[in-house]
């Protein structure tokens, strides 16, 4: 935040070789005569092992040296660390080219990175341990040491990790170049569980990336606001540029013209950064061998030498004059919380670190009471003041609530405040119901991480509503997180009737037919238990009854609508035939009522089982079998219909009146319908394939 730029180098990479000095290094470049090349070098730290990822805080850094995290602090001003703080250990060592990495705070204060396949690590913090299988990356709260998995993907080697500026953020899988939109694939799961085959935020062209970065404006091109930067440095080596929208309930990405390519085929961009004016820096790790597996780690050809950092401005416009944030009041950090570009705001929230809480919160008081949640504009702004809450650690009940109302759905933040608050599951259960697919997608997710019903009812409040491929993808993994025992407590879940029938539909669908029998039957019940196919015969009956009542029909008419509505909209033949059955044992006084309806599904269905219905009713309705031979006499398809139904008419008597016009079909059909069939265009031919023995096999 004095606006200098900090390095780590490794020469020791990929593994210290034993009797060498260990002294790789945090090293800080300063542009004094401010031509655009770095004329001063100072080592803040060496003595370290291949410090992977590095990020400020409260006046010092925090440097990966697997298994640790270390915190390094210059405590008398001579730019020279002074003093080593162990903060984190138990993170895997086994392979640096997949150690953690990505280092980036997210603007709730947290400081997450990431690491790759092969690694297996176990972190112990005050909450309980935090364990990793092969990938995964991690939320670490600096002021509270609360430690989280938080994403369990079945990832290689994640690497680049950045947020916009309304706290989505976007993870690369380093190895294949694939994005994922992190909300998507961050919902609880318990160890050792992963998220499988999550949906890409684009298709990647080229493989693989190493870091990412969002355009900062103010020097770089207005027109290239909010894209994302991605390196590569396999195939084309340069910066790949992507313009990010929204797309239903995630992201999408399109690629662009890259940024830069280079012909050296030694070229290896690993990390970029914007800086306070406005330009770009790049790192170029610069080797010809960048495999761990495929090489020998002491191959003479890996380049420890040739490292550089390029720096990029625009040829016409004016790099920004910037006054470095350590030099801001803290009124004036505040605001350029909410008012400057990322990078701004990125470096704004890790020099609040170092200020005193109470007068940050003081300022963060004046700043809202200046803003009006109903105010288009300053939405976005009380959200930054809501994350400063966050990170100082001191929770703003009335704040959150505000903005969960707020018309610009982006500001709806809940889930990482599921500490701080009781009201946590009925905040969620309101936004699973949200108008704004994004905003029932973070739903979902968030009800991952509440234990048992309470997760589940937001879940299937977010299942009954319109749903794309990332929300059924991600109700399908908070699902996994929630199913628990909640199967075994059904009789208690009055609030499952409160819910659309598409809802309920979601949860009754995951429960077996004992299961249900222990529902609390509602009318609001009847017509899944109708419709629902395996349950016991018993259980479909009380629902039949209840439904009669409710409604002042007969069963016959219920039943009848309801193989209707099947009828129309397609349905699993079984539960055809399960209602077909129950139908037939009905009074033949009722099926008189819908004896119209019998006649269509006998006439015009599409499902041979109702077709059939409708002969067993309407000769179940009359008494006699007469009408239904009529009918049947029309087609000869009809007459196959009502043949087949015949062992399935409830009255053996209706049988017997059946049973010799059936026989007679054997050896004759009725005369109405041979003459119609001798009137036809003669031409009808049988195909007949004869397979024989030997070479010529078909004849």
């Amino acid at each position: 935040t004095r606006g200098r730029l900090w390095v780590a180098v490794w020469p020791s990479y990929p593994h210290w070789k034993p009797k060498d000095e260990m002294n790789d290094k945090l090293l800080i470049l300063e542009d004094t005569n401010g031509d655009g090349q770095a004329d001063k070098c100072t080592t803040f730290a060496d003595g370290l092992h291949n410090p992977t990822g590095f990020e400020f805080y409260d006046g010092g850094v925090f440097v990966a040296q697997v298994p640790d995290v270390l915190f390094l602090k210059d405590r008398d001003g001579d730019d020279r660390c002074d003093s080593r703080e162990r903060v984190l250990h138990g993170i895997d060592s086994a392979d640096t080219h997949h150690s953690i990495n990505s280092f980036t705070f997210g603007p709730d204060g947290a400081l997450y990175f990431q690491e790759g396949t092969f690694h297996h690590t176990q972190i112990e913090t005050p909450y309980g341990p935090i364990r990793s299988i092969n990938a995964g990356s991690f939320r670490f709260e600096p002021r509270t040491y609360r430690t989280e998995l938080y994403t369990a993907y079945e990832y290689a080697n994640p690497h680049g990790h950045v947020f916009d500026r309304w706290g989505r953020d976007i993870i690369h899988d380093g190895t294949g170049s694939d994005p994922y939109d992190a909300a998507i694939i961050s919902g609880h799961l318990p160890f050792p569980q992963k998220h499988p085959g999550g949906p890409v935020v684009y298709n990647r062209r080229t493989r693989p990336c190493p870091a990412t970065e969002f355009v900062t404006t103010g020097h770089f091109p207005e027109s290239m606001n909010d894209e994302l930067l991605v390196q590569n440095v396999i195939g084309d080596l340069g910066i790949l540029r992507y313009k990010i929208s929204e797309q239903g309930a995630s992201l999408g990405g399109a690629e662009l013209e890259p940024l830069l390519l280079s012909s050296d085929p030694n070229f290896r961009p690993v990390d970029l950064e914007f800086a306070p004016d406005g330009s770009l820096y790049l790192v170029d790790w610069h080797n010809p061998i960048i495999g761990h597996m495929q090489h020998n780690l002491r191959d003479p050809s890996r380049d420890k030498a040739h490292g550089r950092v390029y720096r990029i401005t625009h040829k016409q416009n004016p790099l920004r004059d910037a006054k470095p944030e350590s030099a801001q009041s803290i009124a004036e950090l505040v605001n350029s919380l909410q008012t400057g570009d990322l990078r701004t705001r990125y470096r704004a929230r890790i020099e609040l670190t170092t200020r005193d809480p109470e007068q940050i919160l003081n300022e963060a008081r004046q700043q809202i009471g200046r803003l009006s949640v109903a105010t288009f504009d300053d939405q976005s702004k009380l959200l930054e003041l809501l994350w400063l809450h966050q990170q100082l650690g001191k929770p703003n009940l009335d704040l959150l609530k505000s903005l969960l109302q707020a018309s610009d759905p982006r500001v709806r933040v809940l889930t990482d405040w599921r500490h701080f608050f009781s009201e946590t599951p009925v905040l969620l259960a309101q936004a699973a119901a949200d108008s704004h697919p994004r905003v029932r997608l973070m739903a979902a997710r968030g009800a991952s991480f509440l234990s048992g019903i309470d997760g589940l009812r937001a879940i299937a409040v977010v299942a009954g509503g319109e749903r794309d491929r990332y929300l059924d993808y991600v109700i399908r993994e908070s699902m996994r997180s929630v199913s628990g025992q909640w199967r075994e407590q059904v009789e208690t879940f009055d609030w499952l009737l409160e819910l659309n029938p598409t809802a309920m539909k979601f949860l009754l669908d995951r429960l077996d037919a004992s299961q249900l029998s222990k529902l609390p039957i509602n009318i609001a019940l009847v017509d899944y238990l109708l419709t629902r196919s395996g349950i016991e015969e018993k259980l479909r009956v009380v629902a039949l009854k209840l439904a009669s009542s409710a409604r002042n029909q007969t069963p016959s008419r219920v039943l009848v609508d309801v193989l209707a509505q099947l009828n129309r909209d397609g349905a699993d033949r079984l539960v055809v035939q399960e209602l077909i059955r129950l139908l037939s044992t009905q009074p033949a006084n009722d099926l008189k009522s819908v004896r119209e309806t019998l006649i269509q599904f006998a006439r015009d269905s599409e499902i041979q089982p109702l077709r059939q219905l409708g002969f067993i009713g309407l000769a179940v309705a009359d008494q006699n079998i007469e009408p239904s031979w009529q009918l049947a006499l029309e087609r000869p398809a009809r007459l196959v219909d009502l043949a087949t139904a015949m062992p399935l008419i409830p009255d053996i008597q209706l049988q017997h009146q059946l049973f010799p016009k059936v026989q007679g079909l054997i050896s004759r059909l009725p005369e109405s319908i041979a003459d119609s069939l001798e009137a036809r265009p003669q031409g009808l031919a049988r195909f007949v394939r004869i397979a024989l023995p030997g070479p010529r096999r078909i004849l």
